[in-house]
């Protein structure tokens, strides 16, 4: 895993409030770096081919659906919370955990620009 795409996606997840005790957490900078490493590939987050299956796998989890909870629960988790710090990267409306992940990665490629 590439190191520097791991540190933003902890970096920029902190900043918008995720909690790092959730398990979402390190399955969210796990898929945000997998996506990172590889631009041009077409991604898709479900199935058994999906990126959530793989992450399963590299946390010897026992399947993707698991791991698609813990990034939705933390989502969730961020929206409800008190500190809005999140609506700079984010905005306002709620998303789906693809939208997230696409939100997060846009970011950091916004920041690489600068």
């Amino acid at each position: 895993m590439n190191e520097k795409y791991e540190r933003a996606a902890y970096r920029i997840l902190k900043r918008i409030g995720a909690n790092q005790g959730y398990d979402g957490f390190k399955y969210s900078i796990d898929i945000i770096t997998r996506i990172m490493e590889e631009p041009n590939r077409s991604f898709v987050l479900t199935g058994s081919k999906g990126l959530y299956a793989e992450t399963a796998k590299h946390f010897k989890r026992s399947g993707w659906r698991q791991i698609e909870r813990a990034v939705r629960h933390m989502i969730e988790r961020i929206f409800e919370s008190e500190d809005k710090e999140y609506q700079d990267v984010l905005g306002t409306e709620r998303m789906t955990n693809k939208q997230f992940v696409e939100s997060i990665c846009n970011y950091i490629r916004y920041e690489e620009e600068e």
